[in-house]
């Protein structure tokens, strides 16, 4: 919901606002690999995180399997 406001923000006029919203998407993908990490830490496979996440299990290690 915040997400959808802000993209409205966005749209509406408020141009830099879209570089802060860039920014929040590297934030975003951030946190999910660190999720990624900790369920991986904690026995989660590849098959399970991407089944989850609607991808394959290659698709999800390729993409969170390495380093930032």
């Amino acid at each position: 919901r915040i997400l959808r406001a802000y993209a409205r923000r966005v749209a509406t006029g408020d141009i830099e606002a879209l570089t802060r919203m860039t920014s929040l998407a590297d934030d975003i993908e951030a946190a999910i690999r660190n999720a990624v990490t900790g369920l991986r830490d904690h026995g989660y496979s590849w098959a399970d995180i991407g089944s989850r996440l609607g991808v394959t299990r290659q698709a999800a290690q390729q993409h969170w399997g390495g380093q930032p």
